[in-house]
């Protein structure tokens, strides 16, 4: 006799209710959900080993939120962080408008200067690393808003150089940290792809 032991990832609804959701500006309905990664016998689901995530969703347009805080969705912070740190990674400060054009296409809202030199403060100020933080933005998200995170991070990378296999590499790891496999990363990337990069301009210096 042999057995088959592997791991699963279950959502599961928690409960449903409405609130003001602020992507859509109206009334909606909502529901909780759990993501609980359990220990397997022969695909079954024998013990819950963690849970991975926790959050709300609106059932109109899909974005998560915080239990309990439906003030913004969920995903903002990480957007904002992919953004700037990449922003920073390739010293392109100089060009914080590429932000703000991004901040707007993903969120479809506004972000100023201010802002933007608030989040580079905390970069700098941070003992924690983009990896770090993603994985802890991730408790919260569905696979919206890791999909926004992941764009967010590719299209500034887009932006700022001629991406190479240590560019796309950090964009991957990104998507790790969210809990997402390669697979569903690289179907955001050929999407962008498709899209005609959203119609970004770049940021390349040229010699």
């Amino acid at each position: 006799m042999f057995f088959l032991f592997g791991e699963q990832v279950r959502i599961k609804s928690l409960k449903e209710g409405q609130f003001n959701c602020p992507v859509c500006g109206v009334r909606q309905p909502y529901r909780r959900f759990e993501e609980v990664n359990y220990f397997t016998i022969f695909l079954l689901p024998i013990a819950p080993l963690s849970k991975l995530a926790d959050y709300c969703q609106c059932a109109v347009c899909g974005s998560s939120f915080v239990p309990d805080n439906y003030a913004e969705p969920a995903y903002l912070g990480g957007v904002k962080r992919a953004l700037v740190y990449v922003m920073m990674g390739y010293n392109m400060e100089s060009h914080k408008d590429t932000v703000r054009e991004l901040w707007q296409k993903l969120t479809a809202s506004i972000i100023d200067d201010r802002e933007i030199g608030l989040e580079m403060d905390r970069i700098k100020a941070s003992k924690e690393d983009i990896f770090s933080f993603m994985k802890t933005q991730a408790y919260h998200l569905n696979i919206h808003g890791k999909q926004k995170i992941i764009e967010a991070a590719f299209l500034m990378t887009y932006a700022s150089c001629e991406i190479e296999h240590r560019d796309r590499l950090r964009v991957n790891l990104i998507g790790s940290a969210l809990g997402t496999p390669l697979e569903f990363v690289e179907a955001v990337v050929n999407r962008i792809r498709a899209s005609n990069y959203y119609g970004l301009k770049r940021n390349l210096v040229v010699s």
